[in-house]
Protein backbone atom coordinates (compact mmCIF):
# COMPACT_ATOMS: atom_id res chain seq x y z
CA UNK A 1 0.00 0.00 0.00
CA UNK A 2 1.40 3.36 -0.66
CA UNK A 3 2.29 6.06 1.41
CA UNK A 4 -0.24 8.39 -0.21
CA UNK A 5 -2.99 5.84 0.08
CA UNK A 6 -2.27 5.28 3.91
CA UNK A 7 -2.52 9.12 4.69
CA UNK A 8 -5.43 9.46 2.87
CA UNK A 9 -7.04 6.75 4.76
CA UNK A 10 -5.97 7.93 7.99
CA UNK A 11 -7.43 11.53 6.71
CA UNK A 12 -10.49 9.97 6.26
CA UNK A 13 -10.67 7.79 9.40
CA UNK A 14 -10.24 11.28 11.19
CA UNK A 15 -12.32 13.15 9.45
CA UNK A 16 -15.05 10.12 10.04
CA UNK A 17 -14.59 9.87 13.60
CA UNK A 18 -14.83 13.74 14.27
CA UNK A 19 -18.00 14.24 12.43
CA UNK A 20 -19.61 11.05 14.26
CA UNK A 21 -18.18 12.51 17.67
CA UNK A 22 -19.85 15.95 16.80
CA UNK A 23 -21.94 16.83 19.36
CA UNK A 24 -25.28 18.74 18.55
CA UNK A 25 -23.83 21.72 21.44
CA UNK A 26 -21.19 22.70 21.43
CA UNK A 27 -19.74 25.71 22.70
CA UNK A 28 -23.55 27.02 22.79
CA UNK A 29 -25.30 29.38 25.04
CA UNK A 30 -28.57 28.84 25.76
CA UNK A 31 -31.43 30.89 27.74
CA UNK A 32 -34.47 29.76 29.61
CA UNK A 33 -37.16 31.92 30.59
CA UNK A 34 -40.32 31.17 33.26
CA UNK A 35 -43.42 33.50 32.19
CA UNK A 36 -41.04 36.07 30.38
CA UNK A 37 -38.74 36.02 33.35
CA UNK A 38 -34.96 34.90 31.99
CA UNK A 39 -34.77 31.84 34.51
CA UNK A 40 -31.31 30.50 33.76
CA UNK A 41 -28.56 31.34 31.36
CA UNK A 42 -25.26 28.81 30.30
CA UNK A 43 -22.69 27.68 27.97
CA UNK A 44 -23.39 24.20 27.02
CA UNK A 45 -19.81 22.97 26.08
CA UNK A 46 -20.10 19.68 24.42
CA UNK A 47 -23.56 17.93 24.61
CA UNK A 48 -26.39 15.89 22.51
CA UNK A 49 -29.07 16.24 25.05
CA UNK A 50 -30.06 19.66 26.30
CA UNK A 51 -32.17 18.09 28.95
CA UNK A 52 -28.90 16.74 30.84
CA UNK A 53 -27.96 20.30 31.12
CA UNK A 54 -30.62 21.73 32.36
CA UNK A 55 -30.56 21.79 36.59
CA UNK A 56 -33.61 20.10 38.22
CA UNK A 57 -34.70 23.02 40.46
CA UNK A 58 -34.40 25.53 37.38
CA UNK A 59 -38.04 26.40 36.33
CA UNK A 60 -38.92 27.03 32.58
CA UNK A 61 -41.46 26.96 29.97
CA UNK A 62 -39.44 28.68 27.32
CA UNK A 63 -35.84 27.48 25.89
CA UNK A 64 -34.09 29.97 23.73
CA UNK A 65 -30.69 29.38 21.07
CA UNK A 66 -30.28 33.32 19.00
CA UNK A 67 -27.46 33.44 17.32
CA UNK A 68 -25.27 30.79 18.17
CA UNK A 69 -23.41 27.90 15.51
CA UNK A 70 -26.42 24.28 15.92
CA UNK A 71 -25.84 23.45 12.37
CA UNK A 72 -28.02 19.92 12.89
CA UNK A 73 -30.47 18.58 15.92
CA UNK A 74 -29.41 15.24 16.47
CA UNK A 75 -32.59 12.62 17.84
CA UNK A 76 -33.33 13.20 21.23
CA UNK A 77 -31.57 16.75 21.18
CA UNK A 78 -34.64 18.30 22.56
CA UNK A 79 -36.49 15.68 24.34
CA UNK A 80 -38.56 14.57 28.09
CA UNK A 81 -38.78 18.46 28.79
CA UNK A 82 -42.15 18.39 29.98
CA UNK A 83 -42.68 22.14 30.97
CA UNK A 84 -41.75 23.32 27.91
CA UNK A 85 -44.34 25.60 26.47
CA UNK A 86 -42.44 27.32 23.39
CA UNK A 87 -38.79 26.54 21.42
CA UNK A 88 -36.82 28.87 19.76
CA UNK A 89 -33.63 28.27 17.48
CA UNK A 90 -33.23 30.97 15.69
CA UNK A 91 -30.08 32.32 13.68
CA UNK A 92 -28.19 29.53 14.46
CA UNK A 93 -27.31 28.09 11.06
CA UNK A 94 -29.31 24.94 11.43
CA UNK A 95 -28.91 22.91 8.23
CA UNK A 96 -30.49 19.49 9.46
CA UNK A 97 -32.67 18.35 11.92
CA UNK A 98 -32.76 14.76 12.22
CA UNK A 99 -35.69 12.65 12.89
CA UNK A 100 -37.09 12.44 16.42
CA UNK A 101 -34.67 15.42 17.13
CA UNK A 102 -38.20 16.60 19.11
CA UNK A 103 -39.32 14.14 21.61
CA UNK A 104 -41.54 13.65 24.54
CA UNK A 105 -42.62 17.98 24.41
CA UNK A 106 -46.15 17.65 25.83
CA UNK A 107 -46.70 20.94 26.41
CA UNK A 108 -44.76 22.71 23.57
CA UNK A 109 -46.96 25.13 21.92
CA UNK A 110 -44.87 27.30 19.77
CA UNK A 111 -41.58 26.20 17.71
CA UNK A 112 -39.43 28.80 16.07
CA UNK A 113 -37.08 28.01 13.65
CA UNK A 114 -36.45 30.76 11.78
CA UNK A 115 -33.85 32.79 9.74
CA UNK A 116 -31.68 29.30 10.09
CA UNK A 117 -29.99 27.31 6.99
CA UNK A 118 -32.34 24.27 6.18
CA UNK A 119 -32.48 23.00 2.74
CA UNK A 120 -35.24 20.31 3.65
CA UNK A 121 -37.85 19.12 6.22
CA UNK A 122 -38.20 15.26 6.22
CA UNK A 123 -40.85 12.76 8.26
CA UNK A 124 -40.69 12.44 11.40
CA UNK A 125 -39.10 15.64 12.64
CA UNK A 126 -42.83 17.25 13.50
CA UNK A 127 -45.22 14.34 13.15
CA UNK A 128 -47.19 14.03 16.22
CA UNK A 129 -45.88 16.99 17.97
CA UNK A 130 -48.58 19.22 19.95
CA UNK A 131 -47.33 22.64 18.63
CA UNK A 132 -50.15 25.18 17.53
CA UNK A 133 -47.58 27.46 15.78
CA UNK A 134 -44.53 26.32 13.46
CA UNK A 135 -42.29 29.27 12.05
CA UNK A 136 -39.68 28.04 9.74
CA UNK A 137 -39.48 31.08 8.19
CA UNK A 138 -36.34 32.32 6.88
CA UNK A 139 -34.40 29.24 5.81
CA UNK A 140 -33.64 27.96 2.36
CA UNK A 141 -36.01 25.08 1.80
CA UNK A 142 -36.34 23.57 -1.36
CA UNK A 143 -37.79 20.10 -0.76
CA UNK A 144 -40.50 19.33 1.79
CA UNK A 145 -41.55 15.21 2.09
CA UNK A 146 -44.86 14.61 1.16
CA UNK A 147 -45.80 13.59 4.56
CA UNK A 148 -43.51 15.94 6.84
CA UNK A 149 -46.48 18.33 8.09
CA UNK A 150 -48.83 15.20 8.40
CA UNK A 151 -50.43 14.25 11.71
CA UNK A 152 -49.63 17.88 13.95
CA UNK A 153 -53.18 17.76 15.52
CA UNK A 154 -53.37 21.00 17.11
CA UNK A 155 -51.61 23.13 15.02
CA UNK A 156 -53.33 26.56 14.01
CA UNK A 157 -51.05 28.31 12.02
CA UNK A 158 -47.93 27.56 10.10
CA UNK A 159 -45.31 30.14 8.30
CA UNK A 160 -43.10 29.07 5.30
CA UNK A 161 -42.40 32.56 4.36
CA UNK A 162 -39.08 33.54 2.81
CA UNK A 163 -37.51 30.25 1.68
CA UNK A 164 -37.62 29.02 -1.43
CA UNK A 165 -40.27 26.34 -2.51
CA UNK A 166 -41.07 26.47 -5.94
CA UNK A 167 -44.21 23.54 -5.49
CA UNK A 168 -47.37 23.17 -3.77
CA UNK A 169 -47.95 19.48 -2.51
CA UNK A 170 -51.38 18.58 -2.22
CA UNK A 171 -50.54 15.79 -0.28
CA UNK A 172 -49.25 18.06 3.46
CA UNK A 173 -51.06 18.64 6.20
CA UNK A 174 -53.50 15.27 6.25
CA UNK A 175 -54.43 14.81 10.39
CA UNK A 176 -54.42 18.66 10.41
CA UNK A 177 -57.51 19.32 11.08
CA UNK A 178 -57.93 23.00 12.87
CA UNK A 179 -55.29 24.61 10.31
CA UNK A 180 -56.23 27.98 10.53
CA UNK A 181 -53.57 29.90 8.46
CA UNK A 182 -50.88 28.88 5.80
CA UNK A 183 -48.15 31.92 4.91
CA UNK A 184 -46.26 30.88 2.26
CA UNK A 185 -44.48 34.70 1.03
CA UNK A 186 -41.89 35.33 -0.97
CA UNK A 187 -41.02 31.74 -2.40
CA UNK A 188 -41.13 30.90 -6.04
CA UNK A 189 -43.61 28.77 -6.37
CA UNK A 190 -45.47 28.57 -9.69
CA UNK A 191 -48.84 27.09 -9.94
CA UNK A 192 -51.47 25.78 -7.04
CA UNK A 193 -52.52 22.46 -8.72
CA UNK A 194 -55.80 20.59 -8.43
CA UNK A 195 -56.95 19.80 -4.85
CA UNK A 196 -54.26 21.68 -3.77
CA UNK A 197 -55.96 21.73 0.05
CA UNK A 198 -57.76 19.00 -0.15
CA UNK A 199 -56.47 17.92 3.37
CA UNK A 200 -57.74 20.69 5.03
CA UNK A 201 -61.57 20.30 4.85
CA UNK A 202 -62.74 20.52 7.94
CA UNK A 203 -65.26 18.25 9.37
CA UNK A 204 -66.06 20.51 12.25
CA UNK A 205 -65.08 24.07 11.78
CA UNK A 206 -63.85 26.35 14.80
CA UNK A 207 -66.60 29.21 15.34
CA UNK A 208 -66.20 31.87 13.90
CA UNK A 209 -62.09 31.34 12.20
CA UNK A 210 -61.64 30.20 8.76
CA UNK A 211 -58.53 29.39 7.06
CA UNK A 212 -56.32 31.94 5.41
CA UNK A 213 -54.01 31.26 2.42
CA UNK A 214 -50.92 33.62 2.02
CA UNK A 215 -49.25 33.19 -1.02
CA UNK A 216 -47.72 36.82 -1.60
CA UNK A 217 -44.86 37.50 -3.42
CA UNK A 218 -44.21 34.10 -5.42
CA UNK A 219 -44.33 33.40 -9.03
CA UNK A 220 -47.87 32.17 -9.63
CA UNK A 221 -48.33 31.58 -13.38
CA UNK A 222 -51.35 29.08 -13.10
CA UNK A 223 -54.27 28.16 -10.98
CA UNK A 224 -56.11 24.86 -11.14
CA UNK A 225 -59.63 25.74 -11.58
CA UNK A 226 -60.18 22.46 -8.91
CA UNK A 227 -57.23 23.94 -7.01
CA UNK A 228 -59.19 25.16 -3.99
CA UNK A 229 -61.82 21.94 -4.11
CA UNK A 230 -62.72 20.96 -0.62
CA UNK A 231 -62.31 24.20 0.89
CA UNK A 232 -65.92 26.09 1.98
CA UNK A 233 -64.75 29.00 3.39
CA UNK A 234 -61.28 31.23 3.25
CA UNK A 235 -60.88 34.31 5.55
CA UNK A 236 -57.92 35.65 3.23
CA UNK A 237 -56.82 34.52 0.16
CA UNK A 238 -54.17 36.35 -0.76
CA UNK A 239 -52.45 36.05 -3.87
CA UNK A 240 -51.07 39.60 -4.93
CA UNK A 241 -47.67 40.33 -6.16
CA UNK A 242 -47.69 37.07 -8.72
CA UNK A 243 -47.76 36.36 -12.32
CA UNK A 244 -51.01 35.66 -13.12
CA UNK A 245 -52.85 36.80 -16.26
CA UNK A 246 -55.75 35.38 -15.47
CA UNK A 247 -58.38 34.27 -12.95
CA UNK A 248 -61.06 31.82 -14.25
CA UNK A 249 -64.92 32.70 -13.15
CA UNK A 250 -64.66 28.25 -11.92
CA UNK A 251 -61.37 29.02 -9.11
CA UNK A 252 -63.63 29.73 -6.95
CA UNK A 253 -66.67 28.28 -7.38
CA UNK A 254 -68.58 27.07 -4.24
CA UNK A 255 -65.40 29.06 -1.51
CA UNK A 256 -66.99 32.09 0.33
CA UNK A 257 -64.01 34.72 0.76
CA UNK A 258 -63.53 37.24 3.07
CA UNK A 259 -60.50 39.32 1.42
CA UNK A 260 -59.52 38.58 -2.19
CA UNK A 261 -56.06 39.90 -3.31
CA UNK A 262 -55.01 40.04 -6.80
CA UNK A 263 -53.12 43.26 -6.79
CA UNK A 264 -50.04 43.22 -8.39
CA UNK A 265 -50.49 40.85 -10.97
CA UNK A 266 -50.50 40.18 -14.92
CA UNK A 267 -54.07 40.69 -15.72
CA UNK A 268 -55.60 43.19 -18.30
CA UNK A 269 -59.10 42.32 -17.36
CA UNK A 270 -61.42 39.99 -15.42
CA UNK A 271 -63.21 37.38 -18.02
CA UNK A 272 -66.74 35.59 -17.39
CA UNK A 273 -69.30 36.23 -15.07
CA UNK A 274 -67.54 38.94 -12.29
CA UNK A 275 -70.51 37.66 -9.46
CA UNK A 276 -67.63 34.05 -9.67
CA UNK A 277 -64.85 36.38 -9.83
CA UNK A 278 -64.85 38.09 -7.65
CA UNK A 279 -66.02 36.54 -4.33
CA UNK A 280 -64.71 38.61 -1.51
CA UNK A 281 -66.25 41.12 0.57
CA UNK A 282 -63.47 42.91 0.18
CA UNK A 283 -61.36 42.72 -3.15
CA UNK A 284 -58.18 43.96 -4.01
CA UNK A 285 -57.07 44.09 -7.93
CA UNK A 286 -54.88 47.51 -8.10
CA UNK A 287 -51.88 47.34 -9.73
CA UNK A 288 -52.47 45.18 -12.60
CA UNK A 289 -53.10 46.41 -16.56
CA UNK A 290 -56.35 46.49 -17.26
CA UNK A 291 -57.30 49.18 -19.68
CA UNK A 292 -59.86 51.96 -18.97
CA UNK A 293 -62.73 50.21 -20.65
CA UNK A 294 -62.54 47.35 -18.72
CA UNK A 295 -62.33 49.32 -15.32
CA UNK A 296 -65.35 51.25 -16.37
CA UNK A 297 -67.17 48.18 -16.70
CA UNK A 298 -65.78 47.12 -13.38
CA UNK A 299 -66.36 50.11 -11.43
CA UNK A 300 -70.21 49.78 -12.54
CA UNK A 301 -70.47 46.17 -11.43
CA UNK A 302 -68.92 47.26 -7.97
CA UNK A 303 -71.22 49.61 -7.45
CA UNK A 304 -74.11 47.91 -8.90
CA UNK A 305 -73.34 45.34 -6.78
CA UNK A 306 -72.25 47.33 -3.43
CA UNK A 307 -69.22 45.21 -3.97
CA UNK A 308 -65.36 46.58 -2.21
CA UNK A 309 -63.37 46.44 -5.36
CA UNK A 310 -59.80 48.63 -4.47
CA UNK A 311 -58.92 49.58 -7.92
CA UNK A 312 -57.48 53.30 -7.09
CA UNK A 313 -54.03 53.45 -8.61
CA UNK A 314 -55.58 52.33 -12.02
CA UNK A 315 -58.63 54.71 -11.45
CA UNK A 316 -56.05 57.28 -11.33
CA UNK A 317 -54.18 56.61 -14.16
CA UNK A 318 -57.23 56.50 -16.41
CA UNK A 319 -58.38 59.75 -15.13
CA UNK A 320 -55.03 61.07 -15.92
CA UNK A 321 -55.70 59.60 -19.26
CA UNK A 322 -58.74 61.52 -19.96
CA UNK A 323 -57.31 64.63 -18.64
CA UNK A 324 -54.45 64.22 -21.41
CA UNK A 325 -57.06 63.27 -24.16
CA UNK A 326 -59.39 66.35 -22.90
CA UNK A 327 -56.08 68.96 -22.94
CA UNK A 328 -55.12 67.43 -26.84
CA UNK A 329 -58.34 68.55 -27.61
CA UNK A 330 -58.74 71.62 -26.61
CA UNK A 331 -54.89 72.10 -27.99
CA UNK A 332 -56.51 71.18 -31.11
CA UNK A 333 -59.89 73.31 -30.81
CA UNK A 334 -57.55 76.11 -30.08
CA UNK A 335 -55.59 75.48 -33.04
CA UNK A 336 -58.93 75.18 -35.34
CA UNK A 337 -59.56 79.03 -33.55
CA UNK A 338 -56.31 79.83 -35.24
CA UNK A 339 -57.14 78.69 -38.21
CA UNK A 340 -60.16 80.65 -38.01
CA UNK A 341 -59.33 84.52 -37.15
CA UNK A 342 -56.33 84.35 -38.51
CA UNK A 343 -54.17 84.73 -35.89
CA UNK A 344 -50.90 83.54 -35.69
CA UNK A 345 -47.73 83.54 -33.35
CA UNK A 346 -47.27 81.65 -29.97
CA UNK A 347 -48.75 84.08 -27.95
CA UNK A 348 -52.05 83.99 -30.40
CA UNK A 349 -54.20 83.20 -27.59
CA UNK A 350 -53.81 85.58 -25.71
CA UNK A 351 -54.96 87.93 -28.58
CA UNK A 352 -57.89 86.45 -28.91
CA UNK A 353 -60.86 87.81 -27.93
CA UNK A 354 -62.72 86.25 -24.95
CA UNK A 355 -66.04 85.94 -26.82
CA UNK A 356 -64.10 83.85 -29.23
CA UNK A 357 -62.68 81.50 -27.14
CA UNK A 358 -65.82 81.02 -25.03
CA UNK A 359 -66.96 79.30 -28.47
CA UNK A 360 -64.38 76.34 -27.60
CA UNK A 361 -66.34 75.69 -24.86
CA UNK A 362 -70.43 75.56 -26.03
Amino acid sequence: MSAKLIIFLLFLHVTLGLSTNKKTFENVEVQLFDVLRLSFKKTILRANSLKDEIPEQVTFDHVKFHEQVIPALKEGAIADLKTLDELTIENCHLKVIHPKAFKNLPMLRNLVLKDNELEEILSDVFNGLPISSLDISGNNIVYIESNALDNLPLLLNIILDNNKLAEWDSRWFKNVPDLLRISVQNNSITKLPARAFHNLKKTEPIADFDLSLIFSHNKIEKIDENAFEGIDKLRNLFLDHNELSEFSENILHGVEVTTLRLDYNKLDCLQGNLDKVLKGQKNHLDHNSFDCKCLKTLENWAKKNQKNVDVFSMSLDCVHENMRRTISNIHRSIDELRRKVGVAGKDAVTRAPEDQVEVLFK
